[in-house]
């Protein structure tokens, strides 16, 4: 009888380590689909961002050039009038 219980024990918990072997590996399952799909969100994500920084620095980059412009011609202004001064001295002289 003793024996009986005994090898009925050694069943049930065999049985309980292999259910508890069952639930470890579907866990590790679901744990390791959880962490392929957040890395591939997370993938997407700094591929977005990535994206965003490209088109940030070529608006930077337009709007320097932008100003390198405005810059270029606030002195050009500058020369041609400077020029037509010295033009308009040189014909008032002339007369």
């Amino acid at each position: 009888m003793l024996r009986n219980t005994s090898k009925a024990y050694e069943k049930r918990l065999s049985e309980r380590k292999a259910a508890l072997e069952l639930r470890r590996q579907r866990a590790l399952e679901a744990t390791t689909a959880l962490v392929f799909q957040l890395s591939n969100n997370l993938n997407d994500e700094v591929s977005r961002v990535n994206l965003w920084v490209k088109e940030i620095t070529d608006f930077n980059k337009a709007l320097k050039e932008l100003g390198d412009v405005e810059n270029w011609s606030r002195k050009l202004a500058v020369d041609v009038q400077i020029l037509h001064d010295t033009l308009q001295i040189v014909n008032d002289e002339g007369q």
